[in-house]
């Protein structure tokens, strides 16, 4: 825009950046290329020795050294460099699980669930609840909260 108004008025540069309402330092400006070359390197070879330091040990020890660069741009390089720790999604343990028997025969298979709710007047009351053959479920009591149930030949017991 500044250019244009220069040629087709024959007006100043700092005339035609104030028209354009440019600042002059913008205008001026030049991009200075901070080389981050050993940065990048020593980067990696942090990385290569230490390998579960994230971004915030590695700047630490990257200070250490003698590097002068702020944490933003010390990010921005991990980051390109791809560095990112991934986080590990806890794993459950497999200990307590039982495992699976076989159905004895087509629709034999036992599913069980305890319901807990409150009434109106903040009476707690919890169900366990047993499907057989998706049927509707059968409840045993409304107040077992600590109760063992059995099951043998066909017969509850609590």
């Amino acid at each position: 825009m500044a250019y244009y108004l220069q040629e087709a008025y024959a007006v100043s540069l700092r005339r035609s950046l104030h028209i354009a309402n440019v600042v002059p330092s913008i205008w001026y400006y030049k991009k200075r290329d901070r080389g981050d070359k050993l940065l990048r390197m020593r980067m990696k070879e942090i990385a290569a020795v230490r390998v579960r330091y994230g971004f915030e040990r590695i700047l630490i020890m990257l200070r250490r050294e003698g590097f002068k660069d702020n944490h933003k741009r010390v990010y921005r390089v991990y980051r390109e460099e791809g560095l990112n720790l991934r986080s590990k999604r806890q794993r459950r343990s497999r200990s307590h699980r039982l495992e699976r028997v076989d159905a004895p025969a087509i629709n034999r298979v036992w599913s069980m669930d305890f319901i807990q709710d409150a009434l109106f007047n903040t009476r707690a009351f919890v169900y366990h609840s047993i499907l057989l053959r998706q049927s509707k479920p059968y409840c045993i009591s409304p107040t077992m909260c600590n109760t063992r149930i059995d099951y043998d030949k066909g017969h509850f017991s609590i």
